[in-house]
């Protein structure tokens, strides 16, 4: 391939394009558990790969027929791949970009030449939902091809991505009051960047901050449309957060709801199913109607180039794996006006924002 041609991207990017070459290669993906570990009596047979490249162009579709990859354009048969040719490249595509782990994008030969193979013009699906790709697979219970399902593609080659992007529809707004529980006479001097180092000022001085609201509307409906204790839930981790010293998600969620108290059963399932869903395609901006229809699961890229599947039929697994996966985060506190006090007709409040990666 002409240098001067080849693909560029950054090790998100180049990863999705080994997860497609991975299932062409092996027929499918294991299914995996809580910790990212194999599950060796549960293997996802891949029928047939959907992807679209890039807008107003018809989708590429890849069909597994044994030692073959059958190519489409649209409905136009384009080209057989043998499965060995692509197995062949994969290894190479593996080892190159495992030594990569920069931020910008960069040139990956062996990744270049995978695109050729697979007639793919870019490396990234053109997608305006969380979907990567979509999947038509043997269905485990019925032995029949399941519908398309929509997969999203997480990396641990390269920086943890975010579960939840932080936005100012992800801001969560407390009340601070004093001692007593009522509008403070005086408050503490802040900083001007350290929202962790606010919140534990105000709590050791003896004041009160106690949730107000979910500064998005529609943010606040999707998730009382799973329950409408869920806000206060999600409140209750989000401050702990921010004064506790925890960060992993687990961890938050057992300071606030011991598994030990039988009354916390009922927040851990739902903060659970809340990650699966926002992991699942509900956007905190747009108005969600309780039903999933953007995704199916998601196809993990481990450190030594597996890839697992965790698919809605595993459900259980996929939600401990995101309770125990991923970890809050701080934004920045200028960009979401986070961490300092607001005086709104002489009351004041403090905004915190909500923002979940993954820990690797």
């Amino acid at each position: 391939m002409n240098n001067q041609k080849q693909t560029t991207g950054n090790t998100g990017e180049w990863s999705e394009l080994y997860a497609l070459a991975f299932l062409l290669a092996n027929g499918g993906a294991y299914g995996a558990d809580k910790d990212q570990k194999k599950k060796a009596d549960l293997f996802y047979k891949v029928l047939k790969i959907i992807f679209a490249e890039k807008v107003g162009r018809e989708k590429m579709t890849y069909e597994i027929n044994n030692d073959l990859v059958d190519v489409f354009s649209g409905t136009n048969k384009v080209v057989s791949i043998k499965v060995q040719k692509i197995q062949g490249v994969l290894k190479r595509m593996f080892d190159s970009l495992s030594t990569k782990n920069i931020g910008r994008a960069f040139p990956l030969e062996a990744g270049s030449e995978m695109m050729q193979i697979l007639q793919k013009e870019v490396i990234r699906a053109s997608s305006y939902d969380k979907k990567d790709l979509d999947l038509v697979v043997l269905d485990v219970k019925t032995n029949l091809p399941s519908p398309e399902v929509g997969f999203s593609i997480k990396s641990q080659l390269g920086s943890p991505s975010t579960l939840i992007n932080a936005s100012k529809a992800t801001n969560f707004t407390f009340e601070v009051l004093d001692s007593d529980m009522k509008v403070p006479k005086q408050l503490p001097k802040l900083h001007d960047k350290n929202v962790k180092d606010n919140v534990k000022l105000l709590l050791t001085s003896g004041y009160n901050i106690v949730f107000n609201k979910v500064d998005s509307e529609t943010f606040e409906n999707n998730l009382s449309l799973i329950d409408s204790n869920l806000p206060n839930y999600i409140a209750k981790v989000l401050l702990s957060y921010y004064s506790r010293g925890a960060s992993n998600l687990d961890d938050l969620v057992e300071l606030n709801f011991p598994s030990a108290d039988k009354q916390s059963k009922q927040p851990i399932h739902k903060i659970k199913e809340f990650v699966s869903v926002m992991a699942l395609g509900m956007m905190p901006n747009t108005n969600w109607n309780g039903i999933l229809t953007s995704l199916g699961g998601f196809l993990l890229v481990k450190k030594d180039g597996d890839v697992l599947c965790y698919y809605l039929y595993n459900l259980e697994d996929f939600q401990e794996y995101l309770l125990s996966n991923t970890k809050l985060d701080t934004p920045s506190t200028t960009r979401y006006g986070i961490g300092k006090i607001i005086e709104e007709n002489g009351r004041y409040f403090i905004k915190l924002n909500l923002q979940v990666r993954f820990t690797k």
